[in-house]
């Protein structure tokens, strides 16, 4: 057993150079960011419940500490074995179920002799990936530190009767049920597409009476030292972890069109110069919504100012017309017309008495405009 506990802390004291070697790259990283410009330019590709799931087998030894335990011995480790499951939220950001047997060594109060009983443990963990929180997740990278914390419960029995302990009047309780809270370290690295080699190191504080002796300390527990391996599942995409999609123009091309026209047509309308008419004047502009919308669409807002410039220039002493080009059912004509009079009262202050809403345009060419109008005309276009 002692020849089994010191290779189990030389594979994990094997662990130190990579972490350190790991945080060295994360400041470079972080430093030269910069320099990473296919990251500046690239978005997670889009996952659901069902992807990056993991699932890990692991080996190692349960620690235990507490009552009259105080000098180091290796005779206190004890063969552990476990299985997890787990997903990938973010790559920052994780959770696992964990299943593990391990035995345990305690010793009496009186005579300090040496005793041992068994747990199972079963405990939900939270996963938190320093190495992409430091740097930006990268999907070529092979070493991750991670920092766990998490809640379960451990289930206690066969606590060893000895000669001298025949009817356990050693113990203050056999075998019992706690709750445990748990916290540590753990570091994978991957050796292939599906597979990772795991170490973690796990400390849990139990109650206690958790070794069957209470000593009045505040805790007891167990460490928890694995190796384990790590194999992923595969993902919607065909891989089996986080990747980037590129962001290419093409993607946005529509969009983009779209955005320059309606630029376009508001820095037409916006320079149109007043028309004379009966030797008043007249302003018009346009407003356009999409489909079924009644909203006002931010690049139209321009428009609508157009009209609130006009009419200060008259100084609020002409009518302002909302009609339209297009054909529509005069609910839509009423509440879009309707969204364009709240802006011009309640955002700019226009009064709202000479606002006149009037569907048919021919109409609005009727009204008398000796002193001058504004006309904002709404069009429809359709969304592609």
């Amino acid at each position: 057993m002692k020849k089994a506990a010191t290779i189990l802390f030389l594979l994990l004291f094997s662990a130190a150079p990579l972490l350190a070697e790991e945080l060295k790259s994360s400041v470079e990283t972080v430093a030269e960011e910069e320099t990473l410009k296919f990251e500046d330019n690239y978005l997670l590709e889009k996952y659901g419940f069902k992807d990056n799931w993991f699932f890990s087998f692991h080996l190692g030894s349960f620690v235990n500490w507490g009552s009259n335990l105080k000098d180091f011995d290796l005779n206190r480790f004890r063969p552990s074995v476990g299985v997890s499951l787990g997903k990938w939220f973010f790559p920052q950001v994780g959770m696992r179920t964990q299943f593990l047997y391990g035995g345990n060594r305690g010793e009496t109060t009186l005579g300090h002799r040496p005793y041992h009983f068994h747990t199972l443990e079963l405990a939900c963990d939270g996963l938190v990936n320093f190495s992409n929180i430091v740097s930006r997740y990268r999907e070529d990278r092979k070493f991750n530190f991670l920092l766990l914390l998490g809640i379960g419960g451990d289930q206690t029995f066969g606590f060893s009767k000895r000669d001298w302990n025949v009817n356990e009047s050693h113990f203050d309780r056999g075998a019992c049920t706690l709750l445990t809270f748990r916290a540590g370290l753990m570091c994978f690295y991957e050796i292939s597409q599906k597979w990772d080699l795991s170490f973690e190191l796990v400390n849990n504080w139990l109650d206690d009476s958790y070794d069957g002796i209470i000593t009045n300390n505040r805790w007891d527990g167990h460490v928890n030292a694995n190796i384990g391996l790590i194999r992923r599942f595969r993902n919607h995409d065909e891989g089996y972890k986080f990747k980037y999609i590129g962001l290419e123009p093409a993607m946005f091309e529509d969009a983009n069109n779209e955005i320059n026209r309606l630029r376009m047509e508001a820095d037409r309308l916006k320079n149109l110069p007043p028309e004379e008419i009966n030797g008043g004047r007249q302003t018009n502009t346009l407003v356009s919504f999409v489909d079924t919308v009644a909203v006002i669409d931010e690049m139209q807002e321009v428009n609508v100012f157009t009209a609130v410039q006009a009419m200060r220039q008259y100084e609020n002493k002409v009518n302002l017309f909302i009609t339209t080009l297009s054909q529509m059912s005069d609910d839509m004509f009423l509440k879009r017309a309707d969204t364009i009079k709240d802006v011009l009262v309640n955002q700019y202050g226009l009064p709202a008495n000479q606002i006149i809403i009037e569907k048919d345009p021919a109409e609005v060419e009727k009204r008398d405009k000796v002193e001058g109008s504004v006309i904002i005309y709404m069009n429809e276009s359709k969304s592609k």
